[in-house]
């Protein structure tokens, strides 16, 4: 369940901000467990999570899930530019411990 105070988490980008620095993840997360959060939104409001190819995006979900080790809720951002790829990158959040996933909302107007 998602409760109490979330940090929008930014991906640390590498030197050449090209990739994302799988090496950072664990430090930042143990930054937002000292700091006393509740949890934190990976891949969202910061903007780079939909940046980055969704096999990026799924490996980054997997190293803040694992940093978090349940000491923090992981939410997911999994909004896509498409339907299917949205349902596969929640469904992998789902699958990989994810406390809530988060996507972006469309309006389909007909005439």
């Amino acid at each position: 369940m998602i409760h109490g105070t979330l940090a929008a988490a930014v991906p640390p980008l590498s030197g050449d901000l090209e990739d994302v620095d799988q090496s950072a993840v664990g430090p930042l997360v143990e930054f937002y467990v000292r700091a006393g959060l509740d949890g934190l939104l990976s891949l969202g409001t910061t903007g780079e999570g939909i940046l980055l190819d969704p096999a990026e995006r799924r490996v980054v979900a997997e190293r803040f899930l694992e940093a978090a080790g349940g000491r923090l809720a992981v939410a997911v951002h999994c909004g896509a530019q498409t339907t299917r790829e949205t349902v596969a990158l929640a469904a992998h959040a789902a699958e990989h411990g994810a406390a809530a996933v988060a996507v972006i909302g469309t309006i389909l107007v007909t005439q």
